[in-house]
C-alpha cells in the first residue's frame, strides 16, 4: 500500500514539476515503468564557482516517500564546498529528513 501512494504522490509531483518548474531544474522520472528512480538537471546558480555548470543527478525515492526522503547523486564530479576533494558520482547525500518528508514536494527539495 505504501508503494502506490508513493506512486501516487510522485505522479502528482512530476506533473506539477512539468507545468511550473522551478528556474534552473529540470526533472523526472528516466522511465514511465519507474517512477521511483529520477534523473535530474541542475544549472548552477548565478554568483557561484557553478554558475554557467549544467550538473546531472539522479533521485532514488523509497517505497515509503513522503514519509522517508530521497537519496540523491550527482553523476558527473561535484567538488565538496569545503574544497577538499571531489565528490565521486558513485557517493550518495540523504536528503535533509526535515525539508524533504511530509508536506514537501520534490520541486522544494530540490532548489
Amino acid at each position: 500500500m505504501a508503494a502506490a501512494v508513493a506512486s501516487r504522490r510522485l505522479l502528482q509531483e512530476y506533473k506539477n514539476l512539468t507545468n511550473d518548474p522551478p528556474d534552473g531544474i529540470t526533472a523526472g522520472p528516466v522511465s514511465e515503468d519507474d517512477l521511483f528512480l529520477w534523473e535530474a538537471l541542475i544549472q548552477g546558480p548565478e554568483g557561484t564557482p557553478f554558475e554557467g555548470g549544467i550538473f546531472p543527478a539522479e533521485l532514488k525515492f523509497p517505497k515509503d516517500y513522503p514519509l522517508a526522503p530521497p537519496t540523491m547523486r550527482f553523476t558527473c564530479e561535484m567538488w565538496h564546498p569545503n574544497g577538499a576533494s571531489p565528490v565521486t558520482p558513485a557517493y550518495y547525500m540523504h536528503m535533509d529528513t526535515t525539508r524533504a518528508t511530509g508536506t514537501k514536494q520534490t520541486s522544494k527539495i530540490l532548489r
